[in-house]
């Protein structure tokens, strides 16, 4: 390769990233601002953590991805000490932490993610790695069970000898759920959800245990 041919990759490559650049910073400069938002004191009051994530991500338009233990979501007494008035989404987060110093949230990739500090910790069902996935006008309700019922999913349930069993829950009636077509090739569990409430109608998605021996893997994705 001679050196105009070089001079010529150098200056491709340098417009290439001049022209990512700005969307990387627009992408942050836009959750900074949606974690500044205000949040009132009754939106808070009386939920679990996960309660808290989910109305967050709904009401502020804030993609929230949790990957989380039941035994400290679930505990109700313990984030009534999350009643706060006139403060910011920034503060909601940082103050969920302090109640499960555990755990920590971060910006990445453009949504907010809640996981264990020790990243080992995670549940593995989000590393398998899915061949393809396609969806066509879905439900929420519908892409989980598409997710736990792809080839690679099931193999690791089997294998591991655990069950997707997930709530039917979500914060409105069913008129609401948006209906979306899909179709990825080698992503992630985790990528999908990703992608799913950065580029869909969703904004919330979580992955946790609950049942004896923590068999069972609740998927809710709103």
């Amino acid at each position: 390769m001679n050196f105009k041919s070089n001079i010529v990759i150098c200056a491709l490559l340098n417009i290439i990233f001049l022209c990512i650049l700005p969307s990387i910073s627009c992408a942050q400069s836009n959750l900074d601002s949606l974690l500044s938002q205000e949040v009132s004191k009754t939106e808070i009051t009386r939920k679990n953590t996960n309660e808290i994530l989910g109305t967050l991500a709904s009401i502020y338009n804030i993609p929230i991805a949790t990957e989380v233990a039941d035994v400290d979501i679930n505990n109700s007494t313990e984030m009534q000490k999350l009643v706060v008035e006139n403060n910011t989404v920034k503060y909601v987060l940082d103050a969920i932490i302090k109640v499960n110093p555990n755990y920590e949230w971060i910006e990445e990739d453009g949504l907010i993610r809640v996981r264990y500090k020790n990243r080992v910790t995670s549940d593995p069902l989000l590393d398998v790695l899915i061949n393809e996935i396609e969806v066509d006008e879905k439900s929420s309700v519908e892409i989980k069970q598409i997710i736990a019922d792809t080839p690679e999913v099931r193999k690791y349930l089997s294998e591991m000898k655990l069950e997707v069993r997930s709530p039917n829950s979500f914060l409105g009636p069913k008129s609401l759920y948006p209906k979306i077509k899909l179709k990825l090739r080698n992503y992630t569990v985790r990528e999908i959800l990703d992608y799913l409430i950065k580029t869909e109608k969703f904004k919330f998605w979580s992955v946790s245990r609950w049942g004896g021996e923590n068999k069972y893997i609740r998927i809710v994705l709103w």
